[in-house]
């Protein structure tokens, strides 16, 4: 693949995240079908909308990361968006995992007491959701940064990247690949751990 034509904002490209968007949402829905108890629809909206923005701000870092760092090296930003997907999903996981109880245990013992992610207040507390939001947000962010960091200490993880991808020689192809069958797999594999 000609470095510069996999195109992660491509036509082609916002067709497969549109895709894989509507995928994630409708998963969403069939969850909440089948978990027991099922929570009530406004808190299920909070819970999701939380992770519909969290994963938002994801997925628009991994593009822009991968399309800034192609953009200044001979990198192809297929494989980069690719690395960030399985760094994210395996060893981002951990790390964000860790610091959710880390800004629990903060946010305990700083600022609320009572603070408890998924819980908005009796009534509903729009504030509330918002804290969780901004708390979730900030340790995604923080994630990222970890991830980058860890790119920069080994760069040769986008060579091995770029290596495997290799054998795909069409645009589109790699675009679909990374897009779609890559994320799709690495959320499987999490689901099944």
């Amino acid at each position: 693949v000609d470095l510069a034509t996999c195109r992660l904002l491509g036509p082609f490209a916002l067709a497969i995240q549109g895709i894989m968007g509507a995928a994630v949402l409708g998963s969403l829905v069939v969850k909440r079908m089948r978990e027991k108890p099922r929570r009530k629809w406004k808190i299920w909206l909070a819970d999701v909308s939380k992770q519909v923005i969290g994963q938002a701000f994801v997925h628009a870092s991994n593009v822009a990361i991968s399309d800034l760092i192609a953009m200044h090296t001979s990198d192809n930003p297929c494989s980069l968006y690719a690395l960030n997907i399985i760094t994210d999903t395996t060893l981002g996981v951990l790390i964000l995992y860790w610091l959710l109880q880390l800004s629990t245990r903060l946010m305990r013992q700083y600022a609320q007491p009572l603070y408890e992610t998924g819980y908005y207040g009796s009534p509903f507390s729009l504030s509330l959701w918002g804290e969780q939001a901004a708390v979730y947000v900030a340790c995604l962010t923080a994630m990222k940064v970890v991830v980058l960091i860890l790119f920069w200490l080994f760069p040769f993880l986008e060579d091995v990247m770029s290596w495997a991808l290799s054998w795909i020689t069409n645009e589109e192809a790699q675009v679909f690949v990374v897009m779609l069958v890559i994320p799709l797999f690495m959320n499987l594999f999490q689901f099944l751990m």
